[in-house]
Formats: C-alpha cells, structure tokens, sequence
C-alpha cells in the first residue's frame, strides 16, 4: 500500500521504520507523511539517501523513482523537536526521532 493513503492509526506503534522511502515522493507529500506519523508513533527511524541519486521506473514499477532529493539538514530540521540521534554517512542519513514523554 502507499504509506501516504493509509488509515493514520497503522502508525500508533511504538516504533516507525520509515526506510529509503521518502525520497520516493513530493517533499510536501514526504513531510505531511512525517508528521502524521509524529502524531502517532512514539518512535521512528528514518533512513534516506543524502546524495542525489536519479532513479526511473524500475521493471515497470515507478513508485521506484527519485522525486525529490532531501539533504541531510532538510531531514534534521524536519524533526528537530524529538530527534534523538542522527548519523550521516557519504549516501545515507539515518535518525531517530522520539515523542516527548
């Protein structure tokens, strides 16, 4: 399913993985899609590529392509209040946002 048309209560869990896929729609799309699961989750985890990386269809699949190219400053501000930790590496980033107790 597209995470971003799911019922929003898939996302009360204490832990989110949301990985290598944000890059994969609109940047609007990708942070409404963050807070929804900020209301939510009491944890996620968000690996995403720091590099631009082109990518088409892939085997006729184009939920596969790259629509828009986060760096790794755009990500920690997304999730400024709650991120725990971040790590970015030559391609990927990775961060640990936490709702607050």
């Amino acid at each position: 399913a597209d995470a971003r048309f799911l019922n929003p209560e898939i996302y009360r869990a204490d832990l989110v993985i949301m990985g290598d896929m944000l890059e994969h729609m609109k940047a609007s799309e990708a942070i409404l899609l963050i807070e929804t699961v900020k209301m939510y989750a009491k944890n996620i985890i968000i690996c995403i590529p720091v590099l631009h990386l082109p990518q088409d269809d892939y085997e006729g699949n184009y939920f596969e392509r790259h629509i828009d190219h986060w760096t790794y400053d755009d990500m920690a501000t997304q999730l400024n209040n709650g991120l725990q930790s971040s790590k970015q590496g030559e391609t990927l980033a990775y961060f640990w946002w936490q709702k607050e107790q």
